[in-house]
């Protein structure tokens, strides 16, 4: 739970979650009413956490001139590749 109410105290200073009077909202959508009923909402439904989280992430990156990266960074491989060693005649394992 700490980390849910650190979590929603820099999404508060970055902008992403907003606060109007105890109402806690993200993206125009009542998280709850106080600071509790706001963590209990996100430990609830972790997509909306997740989804809070990429936006700090990319409001963050935009703020420092940097670019965006998704959360899911894409494979460094998209498809496998299988080394075979050259034939050497004289090498006992080689194999013609």
């Amino acid at each position: 739970m700490d980390d849910v109410a650190s979590n929603i105290s820099h999404t508060l200073d970055v902008g992403v979650v907003t606060r109007r009077g105890a109402y806690y909202s993200y993206n125009g959508e009542n998280l709850g009413q106080g600071r509790a009923k706001s963590m209990d909402k996100l430990v609830e439904e972790p997509a909306i956490m997740e989804a809070i989280e990429a936006d700090v992430r990319r409001v963050i990156a935009e703020r420092q001139g940097l670019p965006h990266f998704s959360a899911q960074p894409e494979p460094f491989l998209t498809q496998h590749t299988l080394w075979i060693p050259p034939y050497i005649p004289e090498h006992p394992l080689s194999t013609p």
